[in-house]
């Protein structure tokens, strides 16, 4: 039997669990390099992100659309998605974050999207509208006004930062491709600016 090789598809479709913070150097365009630096999820993690929040220009931040109907697994009583907005939130007005760009990737489009025909968004969110239940662009942009309103809409923003949403399916390395590229860009166009280079 042969030896089983692995390929793209692999790899993007592994599943590895953060359970503590990694960082991770990776050099773009042969030129600029970027720390990044995965904390994870766990609540068990967060009180030891504060030491890695001093000089961060952009934070990714990732959640599961796809976990509107899911519980936390250190907490079966609390709702994934309502974790992720409370801490989005807390995140996006923390003091030592009030320069970083933030860039929040509403991940696992494509779980989402299946999900939709089983499962009522209204069932764990009573403010979406049940007439809708099944339209994935209409919870789509639900999800988008929950991120959007846990800042505040931006209008009290003191730094006058924008939220960069980005709906994703990972495992689209096509799409993810594109994505990415903007991200970095972004990132790079905010770094110079950061610099004095750009007004």
């Amino acid at each position: 039997m042969p030896a089983f090789i692995h390929g793209t598809a692999d790899i993007l479709n592994v599943r590895h669990r953060t359970t503590q913070i990694v960082e991770t150097p990776l050099t773009v365009n042969g030129s600029r390099t970027f720390r990044f630096i995965d904390v994870g999820g766990q609540r068990g993690n967060r009180k030891r992100w504060i030491p890695y929040f001093d000089d961060v220009n952009t934070i990714l931040f990732i959640v599961s659309l796809a976990g509107f109907d899911q519980c936390l697994v250190e907490d079966p009583t609390v709702n994934r998605m309502s974790d992720s907005l409370a801490l989005f939130e807390t995140i996006f007005h923390h003091k030592l974050l009030g320069n970083a760009s933030i860039i929040l990737f509403l991940n696992k489009k494509d779980l989402f999207e299946v999900k939709l025909k089983e499962s009522a968004i209204s069932a764990y969110f009573p403010d979406f509208d049940s007439t809708l239940e099944r339209n994935a662009k209409a919870g789509l942009s639900f999800f988008k006004k929950k991120f959007k309103h846990a800042c505040n809409g931006l209008t009290d923003d003191p730094a006058g930062r924008k939220l960069y949403t980005h709906a994703t399916t990972i495992t689209d390395s096509k799409s993810m491709s594109v994505i990415i590229s903007a991200v970095i860009d972004g990132i790079l166009l905010k770094s110079v600016k950061s610099g004095g280079f750009i007004l």
